[in-house]
């Protein structure tokens, strides 16, 4: 048989960029895009080079293409939605200032009305991690992402705005076992996307707030605090555990809250620092025993695990915006978190941990 001739491509286009589009706009049909626009009145009323559905399709793209200049990875993106469309001609790529003016355009609101249209949990019956005794478990976390400071739209013949660095302080929210990001939020914690009677996993201290805010949904809370913050034990329980008094050091002269203190600080425990404790508000270790507690704690899953689920490059950082502003780069999170949630069916799972311990403590 004749061998097949090869020829050198005239184009640098590929399939997998195509495909990479595809998923995109099938994760997230141009029907329901342009819902999300309209109801947060982003849909523009004349036509222009950028739309605001390209735009918004663009902040997704970011993540999938992080190692690209920001006129590339709209290069990807045009000639992806060119291919599934069946374009006959191919757009112009915008220069840089008229993205930056797009993304402000676009706004923060319609990124994460996507975001809370679309995603929903996946977790099934029997996923390792996704369930405590019939109850959905989510993780809450933090994380400060450091940026740059700013204007995005700066050029040469713009000077950048005197502004030194910029820390964007997040709050997550993500489903137990298949790590989907529920919902990514700035500012005071918001229960919106937690689900009915969940087990709250929180990886920082939370304040009586921040306990009140996540309790009124039904869910009950395991998380780590300050050692000092426990300023009384009451009683040592058949498992171990103890039940303690919890004082807000955020709100003195607020009386103490009856909790349940799962672990000592000494796991945790730096040189100079007062160790820090495991607290939960499930209370009885019948049907709540603290090694399982302890088991589900440390299977949780953080934000930076699900920020390097994208990371192609080892020795780059997934964590660092691009954008210098705080209002872009949340725009950027959310992406981040919608590119994620698109990719749950090709990302592979973590391997499960070692059963915790059983029996009783004597």
């Amino acid at each position: 048989m004749p061998r097949v001739r090869s020829f050198r491509s005239q184009t640098d286009r590929r399939l997998a960029d195509h495909l990479a589009v595809a998923l995109i706009t099938t994760t997230y049909p141009s029907s329901v895009v342009d819902q999300v626009l309209a109801s947060t009145g982003r849909l523009e009323e004349r036509r222009r080079l950028l739309p605001a559905r390209v735009v918004l399709y663009y902040v997704i793209a970011m993540a999938l293409y992080r190692e690209a200049p920001y006129e590339e990875v709209m290069r990807h993106l045009l000639e992806g939605l060119a291919w599934q469309d069946r374009w006959a001609t191919r757009w112009q790529v915008p220069t840089k200032a008229a993205i930056f003016k797009a993304r402000a355009r676009l706004g923060v609101e319609p990124v994460a009305e996507l975001l809370h249209e679309v995603v929903r949990p996946l977790a099934t019956g029997g996923m390792e991690g996704a369930w405590y005794q019939d109850r959905p478990v989510v993780t809450v976390d933090r994380l400060q992402l450091e940026l740059a400071g700013g204007s995005d739209d700066d050029t040469p013949h713009k000077p950048a705005r005197p502004a030194g660095p910029t820390v964007l302080d997040l709050v997550g929210i993500i489903e137990g076992g298949t790590r989907v990001m529920l919902d990514v939020m700035a500012g005071p914690l918001a229960p919106t996307s937690l689900p009915s009677s969940a087990v709250g996993l929180a990886s920082a201290d939370l304040t009586a707030d921040d306990r009140a805010t996540l309790t009124a949904t039904g869910a009950d809370l395991v998380w780590e605090a300050d050692r000092q913050q426990v300023s009384s034990e009451l009683e040592v329980l058949r498992d171990g555990s103890r039940t303690v008094l919890v004082q807000d050091g955020t709100r003195p002269g607020v009386a103490a809250t009856r909790l349940r203190l799962l672990e000592d600080g000494s796991w945790t425990e730096e040189e100079e620092g007062p160790g820090r404790v495991l607290l939960t508000t499930l209370m009885d270790p019948n049907t709540a025993p603290a090694p399982q507690l302890q088991h589900l704690y440390q299977q949780r899953t953080t934000l930076a695990d699900c920020l390097n689920d994208l990371r192609v490059n080892p020795r780059s950082s997934t964590l660092d915006p691009r954008s210098r502003s705080a209002e872009s780069a949340l725009q950027e999170v959310y992406g981040v978190a919608l590119a994620h949630y698109a990719l749950q069916p090709l990302l592979p799972q973590p391997p499960p941990p070692a059963e915790p311990e059983t029996g009783e403590r004597p």
